[in-house]
């Protein structure tokens, strides 16, 4: 799949911006959106890869730790940050009712929220994510891609945690995800922020999954130009459960969460966008 800037729509606008491994990565001339030019058709193998190093003991390379014996036996750190995403989201939206999670795994998160009284629903393209939700944690999940799913009425607010660094055409979703938010709803979206000097250090691009490696500037001419504004942003940690399995968090790991969080220098990028 051959892949232009979301942002411009240019051709003959990129410049190389760096070789990982195999991969190569581009950045527009024009917005400096750095991006994956030749992503995979198929974007379902990040949840099977990520077991499948688990599975090899190779906990170093894993990206995607959300597996439901990993939430079992770290359900506090899970909860910790699902508070704060869930606090955010009413700082803005205080009389939040309904929510929708695109991306929503296992149902972890959208469990969180009904258990404090919110009308949850979502969605995700794994179907042994999906069944887990709807078997074991009793939610309403559809087993759909964004792309391929119809919304039924608006939300209060939407949540893509994860998702929009994913999607082939993200203006084409933030333009059905703006149709099915209600007037006054409230978009959260988190993403990798992995561009510069990050904290914590040496976590992956995501490649060949991550299709967009987004920065505050350039996510926000996304959101701009589709009708959304940024109302707050928040950066944080990525991969804190790898830490808790490998032992951590140590005297280095506290250091350099409390340094991201201070300087807004973490590796995780989160905002909270209003259609404008």
């Amino acid at each position: 799949m051959d892949i232009k800037c979301c942002i411009c729509n240019g051709e003959g606008q990129e410049l190389p911006y760096r070789q990982i491994g195999d991969f190569s990565l581009w950045r527009c001339r024009r917005c400096n959106l750095v991006y994956f030019k030749d992503s995979p058709d198929e974007q379902d193998g990040f949840i099977p890869q990520a077991k499948d190093e688990l599975n090899k003991n190779q906990r170093e390379k894993v990206e995607y730790w959300s597996f439901p014996h990993l939430y079992d036996k770290h359900k506090d750190v899970f909860s910790y940050y699902f508070a704060e995403r869930l606090s955010r989201i009413r700082q803005f939206k205080p009389d939040l009712y309904s929510l929708f999670d695109i991306g929503c795994g296992y149902g972890f998160w959208l469990k969180f929220c009904k258990d404090r009284g919110l009308q949850a629903e979502g969605m995700d393209a794994a179907a042994e994510a999906v069944d887990y939700a709807r078997e074991v944690l009793k939610l309403e999940v559809a087993h759909s891609t964004l792309e391929g799913y119809g919304f039924k009425h608006s939300y209060d607010a939407m949540v893509m945690c994860d998702i929009l660094e994913h999607l082939p055409q993200p203006n084409e979703e933030l333009q059905k995800i703006s149709q099915a938010l209600s007037d006054s709803g409230v978009l959260f979206i988190q993403v990798p922020n992995l561009l510069g000097f990050k904290l914590p250090l040496f976590h992956g691009f995501g490649l060949p999954y991550h299709i967009w490696q987004f920065s505050v500037s350039s996510l926000n001419l996304l959101l701009e130009k589709n009708g959304f504004k940024i109302l707050k942003y928040w950066t944080g940690v990525l991969g804190v459960i790898g830490v808790y399995e490998r032992g951590g968090p140590g005297i280095l790991d506290d250091i350099s969460w409390y340094l991201a969080r201070q300087f807004r220098i973490g590796n995780r990028l989160m905002v909270l966008a209003r259609k404008a």
